[in-house]
């Protein structure tokens, strides 16, 4: 039936309030907006509202539209190593325009599915159909070196979508050591840490760092050489994948070996290439004292000692130079024994220094020369020392087996009492010695002459060549005994006040060393002293040890302060080498004090900073082949020194004519003037002389251009660097890359020194050890002088002064009992006896007694005379 317009404004749908009645007279629904999403299902109503209670209801259930959009989607990760499959698969989902996956894709589909990417493994992608979704891409695997994010392109028909992946390194495969050359041999010393630490990195097969490793690395070494470190040989890597085993000590025979990183993983392990290691013995390490002097000489007591050439020796058998004068001893003391000595000197060994070296003298060498030999004709040893920071280096022991001297006086093997003689019919009244031992003697006292067989005749001489008396008168024998009772007494007084001044003097001298020793210590002290008020510190300071010691507490808190200060290293690799020929690189040769200047120089020198200095030509072969002819060298020896220009010379603005009082601005400088030697300044200077030649440092590149202006009018100017990193070369030429500082050298710049303050507290520090020295010294020689005045005034020495004191006065009284006794003699004169000898060169020899008064003790108490 035909519906009226008056039925039409009777419909009413659930899906719009307005419509249009046309539509419904023709026969047609209103439109009907269907849902987006394929899960949306639509309810539609519509009824009649002329009462007949007429109505109509439907769903609509939407279907996907057409394919014109791809969304690919990683299952599970987005991250992917290096030759591995990526963990999960990556779905593609075909979808209308509303996001509504097709459900069905079209036969052949699979043949318009394309899947790009770099490095992406495509023999082993596999695509497939995914139902109800679109396609899957399985074995996502990627090739080659790169890391980093790759995009996967995936196009379908027209339709193109793109996906993300973080390409991570791959397994581990490779322990590259760090900051060595795999064909460079690392230089050890026996016993000395090497300069540079020993690390490793994990690897992938294509070199790139592994960060995240949970496996065990240790070292690997030859048995027979000892490998210490501070940190352990066996480590995990750290989250940048890097081990560390620290700087090595190696020790051992000297000779080539091999170190060797060993990962150990689950089922496996891995190795790294081999690291050559040459150890060398240390030219840096004392290994004994050599000592030259002629040999098979006869030695005579009180003559002149061998010339002796003392040497200190490396223990690669290289002469060591720059070791202190002080350092290096003789010790000489007499032997109890003939045996061989071992071990160290006796503490009864008198030590003595070397002497003050010449211009003659070889470097290195120390020199005893025309030393006299001991007095005492029998077996002495001399030993040397060197008395080292970390060790106490003696040399073999030298036996002098001491002759005596020419003869050149004849004693009696034992002093004869004073002979008394009488006249009488008795014949041992009448004998003047019933028995005398003479024996040869030289100057010092020691028997000699043994094997002579000359005859020697014994005369009876009176003093000054008075005519001998007569045996007449004096026939009283018991007056006589008396005398010869009395002359016994008077030599008995006599020996015994001569060991008792013996023993008074060596006190005596004792107590004046003690004090001598005590005043030079002192006036040591005032002296270094001195020199540290020179240095800024105040007496005020230092007055007592303790506030010496807390000086030096204070002191040494702020040098390791100052020392572990951060500053400027030069990152190039160390030529391991404690070779006194190797000099080292010119990197590590030089100290920049400020950081600019640093930066511009080491750019400058950027081709000779990683050069080897030698001092020989032979010793720079010996590197370049060690390195594999890799490492550029330049031997000092090579150089042509007539050539270079002069260190101090004045700039080039001083030589030509200017304004009156004019400067030249931006603070020109000889670029080599800025440069603060490491070691080895003689040599250094010659290098750089070449190297640098006569460059000149100013501010800014507007006053390098102003100041080569008024250069080149009247001479050539040299090359002329600046401060904010531009370089004007030679030949005017500026501007451009070539002629200006990179921002980053990526450490190629040559090293801050340490502060200067620095420099100061050290030597502060030195002055400071020797005060608390020369303190103890003083203190020391204090206590021995009070010690040995105590001594001195002690009640057993006092009684011993006491007793030598008696003794000369009863000494006195029997040569006035015995004067007047000779004088109450027949004769009434005086018999002054002694017995001379003569040897057989006709020289005389006589024994006498020689009266010396004692000496007086300081503070001792008065003694009572004793009378006989």
């Amino acid at each position: 039936m035909e519906i009226t317009k008056e039925q039409a404004n009777k419909f009413k749908f659930n899906w719009l309030l307005r419509f249009d009645p046309s539509t419904i007279m023709e026969g047609y629904l209103p439109a009907i907006k269907v849902p987006k999403s394929v899960g949306d299902i639509k309810f539609c109503q519509l009824r009649l509202t002329d009462g007949s209670g007429l109505e109509f209801s439907f769903n609509i259930k939407p279907i996907p539209g057409k394919a014109t959009k791809i969304k690919c989607q990683s299952k599970k990760s987005v991250k992917v190593k290096l030759g591995e499959i990526l963990d999960g698969d990556i779905v593609v989902h075909v979808t209308d325009a509303y996001g509504n996956t097709i459900h069905e894709l079209p036969h052949g589909s699979l043949s318009n599915l394309s899947v790009k990417a770099d490095d992406l493994d495509i023999k082993v992608l596999q695509k497939t159909l995914l139902p109800n979704v679109g396609f899957c891409l399985q074995n996502i695997k990627f090739d080659g070196s790169t890391l980093g994010v790759r995009e996967i392109v995936v196009e379908y028909n027209t339709l193109t979508d793109k996906i993300k992946l973080e390409v991570l390194p791959g397994r581990p495969a490779k322990l590259n050591v760090m900051g060595w050359g795999q064909n460079e041999t690392l230089i050890a010393y026996d016993g000395v840490q090497i300069s540079n630490p020993l690390d490793f990195q994990v690897c992938d097969e294509s070199g790139n760092l592994i960060s995240d490793v949970n496996a065990t690395i240790s070292l690997q070494y030859d048995k027979t050489l000892k490998v210490s470190s501070i940190v352990p040989l066996t480590a995990k890597p750290d989250s940048k994948g890097q081990v560390t085993f620290g700087k090595l000590t190696l020790s051992g025979p000297c000779g080539k070996y091999m170190l060797q990183a060993k990962m150990s993983m689950e089922w496996s392990s891995l190795l790294s290439s081999d690291l050559a290691v040459e150890l060398k013995p240390d030219p840096k390490k004392a290994h004994k004292l050599q000592v030259d002097y002629r040999e098979g000489c006869v030695y005579i007591a009180g003559d002149l000692s061998p010339d002796f050439d003392i040497s200190l020796i490396a223990a690669d058998e290289s002469t060591m130079t720059k070791i202190p004068q002080e350092k290096i001893s003789m010790s000489l003391w007499e032997s109890t024994t003939n045996d061989q000595h071992s071990g160290p000197p006796p503490q009864r060994a008198q030590i003595t220094g070397m002497d003050k070296p010449s211009e003659e003298d070889r470097e290195g060498h120390f020199y005893c020369r025309k030393r006299k030999l001991p007095p005492k004709a029998r077996m002495h040893w001399i030993m040397f020392q060197a008395s080292l920071d970390q060790q106490m280096l003696y040399s073999e022991p030298i036996g002098f087996d001491i002759q005596p001297g020419p003869p050149v006086k004849l004693i009696p093997e034992i002093a004869p009492p004073t002979p008394i003689v009488c006249n009488t019919p008795q014949a041992h009244s009448r004998t003047l010695s019933e028995a005398l031992r003479l024996q040869l003697v030289d100057d010092f006292g020691n028997v000699t002459g043994k094997d002579l067989t000359d005859n020697i005749e014994v005369h009876v001489k009176g003093n000054n060549g008075a005519e001998l008396p007569k045996l007449q008168g004096n026939k009283n024998a018991k007056k006589l005994q008396r005398m010869s009772q009395l002359s016994k007494e008077r030599d008995t007084l006599t020996a015994s006040i001569k060991a008792s001044k013996e023993l008074f003097e060596g006190i005596q001298q004792r107590l004046q060393m003690s004090k001598k020793s005590a005043e030079d210590a002192a006036k040591n002290e005032l002296e270094l002293r001195e020199k540290l008020r020179q240095l800024g510190v105040r007496d005020a300071h230092i007055a007592t040890r303790k506030e010496v010691q807390e000086l030096m507490t204070s002191t040494n808190e702020t040098i390791e302060e100052l020392r572990n200060k951060p500053r400027r290293i030069c990152r190039i690799k160390r030529y391991e080498t404690r070779d006194g020929e190797i000099l080292g690189k010119v990197a590590h040769l030089v100290e920049v004090e400020d950081e600019n200047v640093a930066y511009v120089l080491s750019w400058h020198m950027a081709s000779d900073i990683d050069c080897v200095l030698t001092t020989t030509l032979a010793k720079a072969n010996e590197v370049f082949e060690n390195t594999n002819m890799r490492q550029q060298v330049l031997p000092i020896e090579s150089i042509y020194k007539n050539g270079l220009t002069e260190w101090d010379k004045p700039l080039p603005h001083t030589r030509v004519p200017m304004n009156h009082g004019q400067t030249p601005s931006g603070n020109p400088v000889y670029a080599r003037h800025l440069l603060r030697f490491t070691g080895h300044e003689e040599n250094c200077k010659i290098a750089f002389r070449l190297l640098l030649q006569d460059n000149i440092l100013l501010d800014t590149l507007d006053d390098a251009r102003a100041y080569r202006q008024s250069i080149v009018k009247h001479m050539h100017c040299p090359t002329l660097l600046t401060r904010d990193g531009n370089c004007i070369r030679g030949s005017g030429k500026f501007g451009g890359f070539r002629n200006r500082c990179p921002k980053d050298l990526q450490g190629c710049v040559f090293g801050e020194p340490p502060p200067k303050q620095l420099q100061s507290l050290e030597k502060q520090m030195v002055i400071l050890e020797q005060i608390m020295h020369a303190i103890e010294s003083r203190e020391q020689a204090e206590v021995e002088y009070k010690d040995q005045e105590v001594a001195l005034r002690s009640d057993n020495m006092v009684t011993k002064q006491r007793n030598c004191q008696e003794d000369e006065e009863q000494l006195a009284l029997i040569n006035q009992k015995l004067k007047l006794a000779v004088a109450s003699s027949k004769d009434r004169s005086s018999i002054p006896i002694s017995i001379t000898s003569s040897n057989s060169s006709g020289q005389s020899t006589s024994r006498g007694t020689m009266r010396r008064s004692a000496p007086s003790v300081p503070g001792a108490p008065q003694t009572k005379r004793r009378k006989p």
